[in-house]
């Protein structure tokens, strides 16, 4: 009858090792760590700004007032740029 006891707490030491082991290692993964935290933001989140068309904006009467009209930067870097 004794052996069965002395089982038992063998078993319940290896169950209670065990669950520390993996809290300890979720809260260094979770906590701790880093990288994991960056690869997911680098994953999920995307910026992407998009500036919206606008309308063409009437008056009261329907004239137009203001209308849209494409505007184009153009950058010239002197080194990157042939002399023609």
């Amino acid at each position: 009858m004794n052996s069965f006891f002395q089982r038992k707490y063998i078993i319940q030491g290896i169950i209670l090792i065990v669950a520390l082991t993996l809290i300890a290692r979720l809260f260094y993964l979770q906590i701790i760590d880093d990288s994991y935290l960056l690869s997911a933001n680098n994953n999920v989140l995307r910026k992407v700004i998009e500036y919206p068309a606008r309308g063409i904006i009437l008056d009261r009467n329907g004239k137009i007032l203001v209308q849209n009209e494409p505007v184009y930067d153009l950058m010239v870097i002197p080194k990157e740029a042939k002399n023609n």
